[in-house]
């Protein structure tokens, strides 16, 4: 089976906003400033996801901006970004819709990391992903937490038994 792809958000997954301290939480948070907006990271969660077995790229409102600035937080190279189209925006929530067309004859299975996808799931534009007949995880983060060691855990352990 071919590799999967990561699908992967910025704010409220890689930036926990506003973080707030939890329990299964990376302990090595900093923070910085990038074009106003405050980014709370961790280097530990960069390290995992860059690990991960998965292709990544960018779904995000960041667009572009995510090579331009995200990235270098995590010292990871640049992902493909998953470039909104213009009908997109006519969906209740254009990230769905993007995704619909990123996917169109793809044959690989799928790790979708956003905190809006239970958005996604409550405006019913999500109901897409039944007919994606490849095996598929979506992880829904608290934003104030961001992607946790355990998520990742159940990454790992999914690309394990579905993509390999």
């Amino acid at each position: 089976m071919p590799r999967p792809l990561l699908f992967l958000d910025v704010d409220g997954v890689l930036n926990a906003i506003p973080y707030q301290r939890g329990p299964d939480q990376f302990d090595d948070f900093q923070q910085t400033r990038i074009m106003g907006v405050l980014i709370t990271y961790s280097k530990k969660m960069g390290e995992r996801i860059k690990a991960l077995d998965a292709d990544v790229v960018w779904l995000t409102t960041w667009q572009h901006k995510a090579n331009e600035h995200i990235r270098h937080l995590y010292g990871w190279e640049e992902f493909p970004v998953v470039q909104a189209h213009p009908e997109s925006y006519d969906s209740p929530w254009w990230k769905s819709k993007t995704a619909q067309r990123h996917l169109e004859g793809s044959e690989r299975p799928l790790i979708w990391i956003d905190d809006d996808l239970s958005y996604g799931e409550r405006s019913g534009t999500l109901e897409w992903l039944r007919e994606y007949s490849q095996p598929k995880l979506l992880i829904c983060p608290q934003p104030t937490a961001g992607i946790r060691p355990s998520h990742l855990d159940m990454i790992e352990e999914w690309i394990k038994e579905h993509a390999n």
